[in-house]
């Protein structure tokens, strides 16, 4: 019945239950005596109303409550008596025409118990001079089922924010643009409302009907998703799957939405719909084709576009003039700065955070990059959400990583569990809390003892360790009734599916897996499990092997990773460290001993807003030391040089110093760069370019060297002269298509055109034949 109200008012609807508290039981409520249903019907509105007029306060004065309360008003909030099968009657909250961040705010105040605090101050006062008639009672809400009704109304709200509108108005129809965000400002959620829209236009243009049916139109349009790992792809896939009813159209648009993750070299993977989850087919070999994608969106660019083979491997898959990039980014999210992002993007940037809680927003600002800049971060309501905790215990010198360290790792990710489990009380935690470790190493070392501290802590719930890859697969009560899996057709025959987990078990989920599988991804609630590490020493928080002067960024990155992923709660989780990010950082306050204060904990990230200024300074600096030193460094290279000189300043070094040693190592790389192009070159026999073109092709190989992407230089060298001919190569064969088409008077040529025959000419090289004969 919550379900069929919530969608016949296209709102949301929760359960309020009753209870004796003499009894500890719930009431029937069709018993009551109708004036006490009255002031019953009268609390649980009035807590509602002023849960959203607090937390919607006006954006352009956080001290006037008139913008919440209007918001409040035009809720249209209703509590009624709602019988229930299979349990007591219980009052029936539902809202409609609820915005966005309304939404936020009544589910934080639900989960957190806030809405159940204010229910019963409101009861209070609703009964006036007749407290009698309430004595006992008490009301609570349903925050299992809430969570629920809540995740499936999520699906259904299509609507931006006015500040995403504002910079989605910004975002060219035609070009490429770089859309950059904190994390939780919505950036996948926009891209891909926008992807879908593209297929569903497309669906639409070929004449397939909306309804199940057997007739298909053309292929339409195709769409590439890029992400670092399978767990974010699958999680766009079944998105898109989770927002398109009906069986047959999901198939013909999960058929035109191509993924592609981390090995890059595996190639193109399609989705499709078994059972309860989303699987990943690849191409069978032998029946490779080209694909022209229309759009190709890069999540989580910043780690993609760091590395010189991930970024070959996705621009390799894009076709000049027709495909439109959209690259999503979030510098804090990265190591450092100075990232490679293809030229001629428009750059738009969101600054409101609408997933997280204030608490989290003003965590995560200890963390992140971007000096004064990242103070213009702002949650997008004004739910603070729960204190931000913290287990840290110290381990004895003879257990540090040893057996021992992970029983204690164990023993404190179950505290964090009752933590979480008291403060939600009643919430299931199925697929809703992520434990985060740092790599591969410490996720396999703890599982075994975390499973059997789990077995025995929580006997009556059980709680299964699932990845964060099966997870994202999950479609649950989203999947249609069975059936939605056909027999393949004719054009599936050269697609098979990827061998996959299937059987995660029962219980409640707990997504368990590294930062590196959750980038891209969110959960209600993280726990954040052995991510701190020294910032002084070389060590990291992985047990991998990390270049010394980049752990310190890396444990930096994967906090600030770790604590955005979370919608409401945050805990971490880890061995005390002197002279640790969580010792230094203060500043994150992860105490619930002391009242939240938004502004204060801004003005406290404020001693970091410095790294701007600082950065500026060190970027003048560097420069004139290699224009001194005849060096030839672009931007991306500065960048990642100044970036070094900082982390050699944090370990000890003069300033001076750091910059000879950093401009004396990029000397010698960029002399490596051009003994490997110049040989190269004659290789391939090709005439090597001259001046600046020269330059830009030794520093882009001399900046892979420097971040450590080159494993062969001979076989490197090869790849960078190969891509120079290639591109030389096209804009030669455009440039003499032009010329052609104005020979015979057909006026300029189309971008599409251009891309189509330039195919055929490039067909035409490969026999031998001369480029202007094939012109």
């Amino acid at each position: 019945p919550v379900r069929r109200a919530m969608e016949a008012q296209e709102g949301l609807a929760f359960r309020v239950v009753v209870f004796d508290s003499q009894r500890h039981q719930s009431l029937d409520l069709l018993a009551l005596p109708p004036p006490v249903l009255q002031v019953l019907r009268d609390a649980v509105l009035e807590a509602l109303l002023e849960s959203v007029a607090q937390g919607c306060k006006d954006d352009c004065d956080s001290s006037d409550d008139e913008g919440g309360a209007s918001l409040a008003q035009s809720a249209h909030f209703d509590v009624k008596v709602q019988p229930t099968e299979g349990a007591s009657p219980a009052l029936l909250c539902r809202t409609r025409s609820l915005e966005l961040r309304a939404m936020h705010v009544v589910r934080n105040q639900v989960l957190s118990g806030d809405f159940d605090t204010a229910a019963a101050r409101a009861l209070r006062r609703a009964a006036g001079s007749s407290p009698e008639i309430v004595e006992g009672l008490s009301v609570r809400a349903d925050r299992s089922q809430f969570a629920e009704e809540y995740e499936r109304s999520a699906l259904k709200l299509d609507e931006l924010t006015p500040h995403q509108r504002e910079k989605l108005e910004e975002c060219s129809e035609t070009g490429d643009v770089h859309l950059s965000a904190p994390a939780g400002a919505g950036k996948t959620f926009v891209a891909l409302h926008r992807a879908l829209r593209v297929l569903q236009a497309s669906e639409r243009d070929s004449g397939c009907p909306d309804t199940d049916g057997d007739r298909h139109g053309p292929p339409g349009c195709q769409v590439l998703f890029v992400a670092r790992n399978a767990a974010l792809a699958l999680f766009a896939a079944s998105w898109i799957a989770k927002r398109v009813p009906h069986a047959s159209e999901r198939r013909r648009l999960l058929r035109r939405l191509h993924l592609l993750h981390e090995p890059f070299e595996q190639g193109v993977l399609r989705p499709r719909v078994r059972g309860q989850q989303v699987v990943m087919q690849r191409r069978s070999a032998g029946s490779l084709a080209a694909t022209a994608y229309t759009m190709a969106i890069v999540d989580e660019a910043h780690h993609v576009y760091s590395r010189v083979e991930a970024r070959s491997a996705v621009e390799a898959l894009l076709t000049p003039g027709v495909t439109r990039r959209l690259l999503l980014s979030d510098a804090s999210q990265s190591h450092g700065r100075g990232i490679d992002y293809p030229p001629g993007l428009q750059e738009v940037n969101l600054s409101e955070v609408v997933r997280c809680s204030k608490r989290i927003v003003a965590g995560a600002m200890a963390f992140q990059l971007g000096g004064e800049q990242k103070l213009l971060t702002k949650c997008h309501h004004e739910a603070t959400g729960p204190p931000l905790k913290s287990f840290l215990f110290d381990v004895e010198g003879d257990e540090a990583g040893g057996h021992s360290l992970y029983t204690a790792y164990a023993e404190h990710v179950c505290r964090a569990l009752e933590h979480v489990a008291s403060t939600f009380s009643g919430l299931s935690l199925h697929n809703r809390v992520a434990l985060v470790v740092p790599d591969q190493n410490f996720r396999d070392s703890l599982r075994p003892v975390l499973e059997a501290a789990l077995a025995q802590r929580f006997s009556g719930r059980a709680f299964r360790l699932v990845c964060a890859e099966r997870a994202s697969a999950d479609l649950s009560a989203h999947a249609s009734a069975p059936g939605d899996d056909e027999a393949p057709e004719e054009e599936d025959q050269d697609w098979c599916d990827v061998a996959c987990d299937v059987n995660a078990g029962g219980g409640e989920w707990l997504v368990f897996d590294t930062i590196h599988q959750l980038d891209g991804l969110e959960r209600l609630i993280v726990v954040g499990v052995g991510l701190d590490s020294k910032i002084t020493g070389d060590g990291a928080a992985c047990s991998e092997a990390v270049v010394p002067g980049v752990a310190t960024l890396e444990t930096r990155s994967m906090l600030y990773r770790a604590v955005t992923r979370a919608h409401l709660m945050v805990v971490v989780v880890n061995e005390f460290l002197h002279e640790g990010w969580l010792e230094f950082l203060g500043s994150v306050r992860l105490r619930d001993d002391e009242a939240f204060d938004s502004d204060a904990a801004i003005r406290r990230s404020e001693a970091q807003a410095v790294e701007g200024v600082v950065k500026a300074e060190l970027s003048k600096r560097v420069a004139a030391a290699a224009t001194q030193r005849s060096l030839q460094l672009p931007p991306a290279a500065l960048a990642a040089l100044v970036s070094d000189v900082a982390a050699a300043q944090e370990r000890g070094s003069e300033l001076d110093v750091a910059i000879e040693r950093v401009l004396r190592l990029w000397a010698h790389e960029a002399q490596v760069a051009v003994e490997a192009l110049l040989p190269a070159f004659v290789q391939v026999k090709c005439d090597a370019p001259e001046g600046v073109a020269f330059e830009n092709l030794v520093g882009r190989f001399a900046l892979a060297l420097h971040r450590g992407e080159v494993i062969n230089i001979s076989v490197f060298a090869l790849e960078v002269v190969k891509t120079y001919q290639a591109t030389k190569r096209d804009e030669d064969i455009s440039a003499l298509l032009d010329q052609a088409s104005e020979a015979v008077s057909m006026g300029r040529l189309d971008t599409h055109v251009i891309a189509t025959l330039s195919k055929y000419v490039v067909v035409a090289l490969e026999r031998g034949e001369e480029m202007r004969v094939a012109v």
